[in-house]
């Protein structure tokens, strides 16, 4: 029974789970293996429940500190969700975090009562590995090799298509990293044949590794790599190596260690042309990514400083995070990162003060009972060895959370259970916990009913995500009613944003939008600003529909939200430019017009700028400081003078390029401006005042590359 549980749990983790991947979802990994795994717990526990008697779980284990903080972990992630602002957003972090805490328990379990546990384990992730690299080395030979182009349609290299089965490079590269403590331990520990195969494994992952170039990776299995010969330096003893050998190892390390230095140190590297460059980039703060994530985690800790003791609530980070981008000079194809690419910050901002503390000891313990394993005189070499290699892993894992996300991840967070669960397990053998025997009953019921609201919930994520990549794909055909649909199809109970942190009911409203029911649409996208209030898109097209609606003061207002949290936003300049001048404040008409960089103003901006310096030369007292009456708004909406027409496809298309819908390729994007240039002429009116009329439709020929960029989903190191 005890064989059988093993390999069902290490095998589905290791062989299947990481393997599994839907393609209907928005995020093809991330919800599907939640599922999965959830489903497949639900499976093991009505097993254990019925087979109580052949396998009775250890119960102690539930007195152990690591469990302990680990289940106050899920109950902090839970509670932290009343402090939300969106309280459905936080579901995904504390299923999952349940999740992980009912599979640490099982593992122990498992590990204690399988004194082999390491070379079993370590076969499974040898053969794992193998089939990594081979995905891997496939993807790198066709999209990059024997690829003509170097260059993605977005800009970015072709190695960004080398992802194995994961949802981009960089996790398949931290994917990786987390395999080679355990590849480590087949070198050491398996037989001779499977020694070599397990050799050749290693070395073709280091290769992948630095082909792929994720810097955070690079350092982090340095950082492993380190920690476990310091660790063995600092230990000789205990490991039985000889003061020569220790002395060559010194040598060794601090030689490296120099020459690392040496290299990130010395700065330069900008055109990253070599591997070597990469590697210098490490401590350019203005290359690559490293400005932006300097500061998003300036703008992290800002909203810590506001809410220091409760956070922001679970899942909210992604919705508080736009207003404190504001000041920070991000371009807009900057500010799509959903995730402050540090997970210590991230829990902080998220689960406050006790959260973060919390969070913090899930690495202070482990790392404490891995110290007392290998300084114990009782301890077997071998264990030591297992025990030493899972906490290189379990650095390993902690330097890539200051740089990215593994917290949110399924696969980095099985890993990181493992070392969590191995380390425990070995603790535990040493120094077992008093005898507890509660009562299994409401503990079996409590676990069900909460892996059963799991289940659901991935059943709904899953279907949600299948109408929500349906909705995009009709947004970008400019199927208004097919849009709505899906969009309709796509809300759920348990979410109101779609992977990308826009909410569902923006979807919605565009639909209508696109059909031209303005107050439909107004309507879905005040129920979207309910779910995320900081999104400057919503409000900028929000702005535009009461701009076209006459409602010009309410339009204003919600104009000057959108620019205050997205300074460049171009479309809200233009629009907020209309609206003042159909309130008569043509001076903050002109200033807003001004505002807008030169290589941005088409002809009809530059127009209007120069009959509004003229109007207000020549009838000063007419600038009024409050909007026109309601009488006027009326009569304008009437005679069809409104500066600023309703087009829907300049408004749909703003928003699509926030959430990542494709562009058109660039004989397209050509084709289209030769014929919105042709038609120029016919969509110029001129009012009483001279002021050209700068339709939506005229806006697009503005050359604006922040704009027509395509935003990335995940921009990582």
């Amino acid at each position: 029974m005890e064989t059988k549980l093993f390999y069902s749990i290490t095998s589905l983790l290791i062989l299947v789970l990481p393997f599994f991947y839907l393609t209907f979802a928005n995020d093809r990994t991330l919800m599907p293996r939640l599922f999965l795994l959830d489903l497949f717990l639900a499976v093991i526990l009505v097993i254990l429940y019925q087979k109580k008697k052949e396998f009775p779980l250890n119960f102690s284990i539930l007195r152990n500190p690591l469990i302990i903080v680990f289940f106050l972990n899920f109950v902090i992630t839970f509670l932290s969700q009343f402090v939300a602002i969106n309280f459905v957003e936080g579901f995904f972090d504390t299923v999952k975090t349940f999740t992980m805490v009912l599979l640490c328990f099982l593992l122990i379990q498992m590990f204690l009562t399988t004194p082999d546990w390491p070379e079993r384990l370590s076969l499974l992730v040898l053969v794992a590995a193998g089939i990594s690299l081979v995905i891997g080395f496939y993807q790198y030979f066709e999209n990059v090799v024997f690829n003509t182009a170097t260059k993605l349609p977005d800009g970015r290299p072709t190695i960004y298509l080398v992802r194995g089965l994961m949802s981009h490079k960089n996790l398949f590269s931290s994917g990786l990293m987390l395999m080679l403590p355990f590849i480590g331990y087949a070198i050491y520990k398996l037989r001779e044949t499977l020694r070599v195969a397990a050799i050749i494994i290693f070395s073709l992952v280091i290769v992948l590794l630095v082909i792929l170039e994720t810097r955070a990776v690079w350092v982090g299995t340095l950082v492993g790599g380190g920690a476990f010969v310091f660790t063995l330096i600092l230990l000789a003893k205990h490991f039985g190596i000889s003061g020569k050998t220790r002395w060559i190892m010194i040598i060794v390390f601090i030689v490296s260690v120099g020459a690392f230095a040496g290299v990130v140190l010395s700065g330069g590297g900008e055109y990253e042309k070599t591997y070597l460059d990469r590697l210098k980039t490490i401590t350019n703060p203005g290359s690559g990514n490293n400005s932006f994530r300097l500061r998003a985690w300036d703008a992290t800790i800002e909203m810590i400083a506001d809410h220091p003791i409760v956070g922001v609530g679970t899942g909210n980070w992604k919705i508080h995070s736009q207003q404190y981008f504001s000041d920070k000079d991000f371009k807009q194809t900057e500010t799509n990162w959903i995730r402050p690419h540090n997970d210590f910050l991230w829990a902080y901002a998220e689960r406050g003060l006790l959260g973060f503390l919390l969070y913090l000891a899930l690495f202070v313990i482990p790392i404490y009972f891995a110290l007392n394993v290998l300084t114990s005189k009782d301890t077997e070499h071998s264990v030591k060895v297992t025990v030493l290699l899972l906490l290189s892993g379990l650095l390993a894992y902690i330097f890539d959370s200051v740089f990215t996300f593994p917290y949110e991840r399924i696969n980095q967070q099985v890993y990181f259970t493992l070392f969590l669960a191995g380390i425990t397990a070995e603790y535990l053998r040493m120094k077992p916990e008093k005898t507890f025997f509660p009562n299994q009953k409401p503990i079996f019921a409590i676990t069900g009913l909460i892996l059963l609201f799991s289940i659901v919930y991935g059943v709904s994520m899953l279907k949600s995500e299948y109408h929500i990549v349906r909705a995009k794909a009709a947004e970008k055909a400019k199927e208004w009613k097919m849009l709505t649909l899906e969009a309709t199809k796509a809300k759920t109970p348990f979410r109101t944003l779609e992977p990308e942190a826009s909410a569902i009911e923006y979807y919605i409203g565009n639909g209508y939008l696109g059909n031209g029911d303005l107050r439909l649409a107004a309507d879905h996208f005040q129920s979207a600003l309910k779910a995320n209030p900081f999104d400057p898109f919503v409000l900028s097209n929000l702005g535009k529909i009461f701009t076209d609606l006459g409602e010009f003061k309410k339009g204003a207002n919600h104009l000057e939200r959108a620019l205050k949290l997205l300074p460049g936003l171009y479309e809200a300049k233009v629009n907020l430019g209309t609206a003042y001048y159909n309130l008569k404040e043509y001076r903050k008409s002109l200033k807003v017009l001004n505002s807008i960089p030169s290589k941005q103003k088409n002809d009809v901006i530059k127009g209007n700028i120069v009959a509004l310096k003229k109007l207000i030369a020549e009838n000063p007292q007419q600038d009024r400081k409050t909007g026109e009456n309601k009488q006027t708004n009326v009569k304008q909406k009437k005679s069809g003078k409104n500066v600023d027409s309703r087009d829907t496809t300049r408004l749909k298309t703003q928003k699509s390029e926030k959430t990542n819908i494709q562009k058109p390729n660039q004989n397209e994007k050509k084709k289209q401006n030769v014929d919105m240039q042709g038609k120029r002429n016919n969509q110029k009116k001129t009012d009483k005042s001279g002021v050209k009329k700068a339709t939506q439709r005229d806006s697009t020929k503005a050359k604006n590359p922040n704009m027509n960029k395509k935003k990335q989903e995940k921009k990582n190191p």
